[in-house]
């Protein structure tokens, strides 16, 4: 199983389910309040297959000045002296055998929230969706997008 938004193994969260994470974050003031787009702190590496994760000295950028003297940003920019990652627990994920590539998929007109739901309304992080197969061929028939069975998985 692969985990979109974890570090640890076996981190996998199943719709509604809330997962402790190392930091507080909020989707809402972040996302809801402050307008601020995904792409803005989850970057897409190559080959683009997955979203990354904040990292603490990108969140320095903003969080240099705002709220210094609370814990949550001390621990911050802790994590960001010493240039370590914030261990970020994932929340969703597809089973290996899917061929899914987030690039592709917003190159094609698919919005974060096609999957993974409003989150500008959430204080803590939650799968909004299981991802069963039923869940993207119902999409994909919405979209008029194939529904052939090696689009999406390797059949060699």
């Amino acid at each position: 199983m692969v985990c979109f938004f974890a570090l640890a193994a076996g981190c996998v969260g199943t719709a509604a389910t809330a997962i402790k994470q190392p930091l507080p974050f909020s989707h809402k003031e972040h996302s809801g309040e402050l307008k601020q787009e995904c792409r803005l702190c989850h970057v897409n590496p190559d080959p683009g297959k997955f979203e990354g994760m904040p990292d603490a000295a990108s969140c320095m950028n903003c969080h240099s000045n705002p709220k210094v003297d609370t814990p949550a940003i001390r621990q911050l920019a802790a994590y960001a002296r010493k240039h370590r990652n914030i261990p970020w627990v994932r929340v969703s994920s597809i089973p290996d055998f899917v061929l899914f590539n987030h690039r592709k998929h917003i190159a094609a007109g698919a919005s974060c929230q096609d999957c993974h739901g409003d989150v500008s309304e959430s204080d803590e992080m939650t799968a909004r969706t299981d991802f069963k197969q039923q869940d993207c061929l119902q999409c994909h028939r919405a979209k008029k997008i194939s529904t052939e069975c090696g689009f999406c998985h390797d059949l060699g």
